[in-house]
């Protein structure tokens, strides 16, 4: 979490927003502690008072540390004013919850837990291990003696008995109705990805299915004392087939909220004696009611999480393939993996110096004329394979194919020691590779061809363009305009390459031991008026009597 995430998260930002959420925590706080006083169990030790952490741990977490404080100010009213603690012992007991909800949710914001969706079984564990253990640990070993050392528990009480109880009441509501509410605030602050028609009906479905799961939490402290007709015993199947279906349905944010729900009206009946459920008698006996509750709602998480992980894995695989066969389209194999390996992307908009190439069959109006279209094809995939093949041997990047020419460049991604002489290394091999095609037709008595090359360096802007369903990776600029005019200029300067001064004097200082065999055969024209330039442009060409 970076230091301005940290400052909102403690009020050193917003503070306006803050005050809000302290405000709107107060009554969703107390709602919790009437649930307690209503539903007060087993010698007061497991309550449904508990879930007011689910709360408090849930809304600091996504909206800062006036969740926290709220849940703190609650905890101080409800032991002062309704359990008549002395106001020391009240304001410990509130102190202690406010730190201990406050520090769960530092650290799970600090461990990327709100990155819930994307990463399911990281996340999990990440909330087992710290609301589910870590937490519930601090508040029963110093919330518990400060209850007993205040007089909020009966004298006869266990210790070892009472920190169980209250360490598996503040694991279990946290775990359950917590990491629901997290999993739903997560679903809703999510910036959803673009989804076809049919992908709208689908999150429609699990909007409908999280209001029937609230709705069905809700008619537990409504009409709780008419909810079941039946034992919980002889509906727990029903439950266990809404968990299994809710985990293969593949959106963790339903399978989490039919856990809680299935939880707490389990939980309530036995709390309560709904539908013939036996009330638990003692402490020991909530605990065993808790602890079969939070074994099945852990299943159910897990195995959701489990799913939605597959799931994730499966369309980043997808993506990374989809990202390679891109790469594929515009770098070497070399240099896909390289890129790979380093996180880089073609889609990333950068401005920087580039080499840029032009390539042109010269006179391929009339050759075309002269074939079929099935034959002009097949001669452009033969010209286009080989022009391609050294492109990628100099460690360069295929802009695109036009029509019968291809345009590329060098220095892509990153900017090297010696993208010039690679591009005039590649500008001969072509020509080289031309004259080879231009044999092989001759004997098959085809027409034979030349290209022309232009080629220019300086700084270009390169990134994808196009619309969001056309995507094509480029480079503009005023060194891509030259390129191509200079490469127009061979037919006029009978010419195979054509390239500015600059290029010759960047080989001459990037290969000294090379520049000989590079530059062999140029010659200079000099100033150059080029379309769409004001200032001309020294020129050098490789004459075409030269091959």
């Amino acid at each position: 979490m970076n230091s301005d995430s940290s400052g909102r998260f403690l009020f050193a930002r917003e503070l306006p927003k803050q005050i809000v959420i302290f405000i709107l925590s107060l009554p969703v706080m107390g709602f919790g502690i009437w649930l307690m006083l209503q539903y007060m169990i087993a010698e007061g030790a497991i309550t449904l008072a508990a879930f007011p952490v689910a709360f408090a741990i849930a809304g600091t977490v996504y909206f800062g540390a006036a969740a926290a404080l709220g849940w703190g100010v609650t905890v101080y009213l409800t032991f002062r004013y309704l359990f008549e603690m002395t106001p020391g012992f009240a304001t410990a007991y509130a102190v202690l919850y406010f730190l201990a909800v406050l520090l769960a949710a530092l650290l799970l914001r600090r461990n990327g837990f709100r990155n819930l969706l994307q990463t399911p079984v990281r996340s999990l564990v990440l909330w087992y291990l710290i609301v589910g253990l870590a937490f519930p640990v601090l508040t029963s070993a110093i919330g518990v003696p400060l209850l007993a050392a205040g007089g909020g528990t009966i004298d006869s009480a266990q210790f070892v008995l009472l920190f169980t109880a209250n360490f598996i009441s503040d694991s279990f509501s946290p775990v359950s109705l917590g990491l629901a509410l997290c999993a739903v605030l997560a679903w809703i602050m999510e910036k959803p990805e673009p989804v076809r028609e049919a992908g709208n009906w689908y999150r429609f479905e699990q909007a409908l299915w999280l209001f029937l799961c609230a709705l069905a939490i809700l008619a537990v402290v409504g009409f709780g004392d008419v909810w079941a007709s039946n034992s919980i015993r002889e509906i727990a199947p029903a439950f266990f087939l809404l968990l299994v279906w809710a985990a293969l349905r593949f959106s963790m944010v339903f399978a989490l909220i039919a856990a809680a729900a299935v939880g707490l009206v389990v939980t309530s009946c036995y709390a309560f004696g709904l539908g013939g459920s036996p009330v638990p008698e003692t402490t020991r006996d909530a605990i065993d009611v808790y602890t079969n509750l939070l074994a099945m709602t852990v299943l159910a998480q897990v195995s959701s999480a489990m799913t939605l992980q597959r799931a994730r894995d499966h369309q980043r695989a997808m993506r990374a393939e989809l990202d390679r066969a891109n790469l594929k389209r515009y770098f070497s194999p070399r240099l896909v993996e390289d890129l790979l390996s380093r996180s880089e992307s073609v889609d990333h908009t950068r401005s920087q110096r580039v080499v840029v190439m032009f390539v042109d069959i010269v006179g391929f109006t009339s050759i075309a004329e002269q074939q079929t279209p099935e034959e002009t094809i097949s001669m452009l995939r033969e010209f286009d394979t080989e022009i391609e093949e050294e492109i990628f041997r100099n460690s360069g990047v295929v802009d695109k194919y036009i029509g019968d020419g291809v345009m590329a460049a060098f220095g892509l991604p990153q900017v090297g020691d010696a993208d010039v002489a690679s591009a005039l290394r590649c500008a001969r091999g072509m020509v080289d590779r031309t004259a080879k095609l231009a044999e092989q037709r001759k004997r098959r008595g085809k027409t034979p061809f030349s290209i022309g090359v232009g080629l220019h360096v300086g700084h270009v802007v390169a990134g994808n363009v196009g619309s969001e369903r056309n995507l094509s990776f480029t480079v503009i600029g005023d060194a891509v305009n030259t390129a191509s005019r200079l490469e127009s200029l061979s037919r006029s300067l009978k010419a195979s390459i054509v390239v500015s001064e600059i290029v010759i004097e960047a080989v001459r200082h990037e290969a000294p031991d090379e520049k000989a065999s590079l530059l062999d055969g140029f010659k200079k024209i000099g100033e150059t008026t080029v379309k769409g330039r004001a200032d001309p442009v020294n020129v050098w060409v490789l004459p075409l009597d030269n091959y």
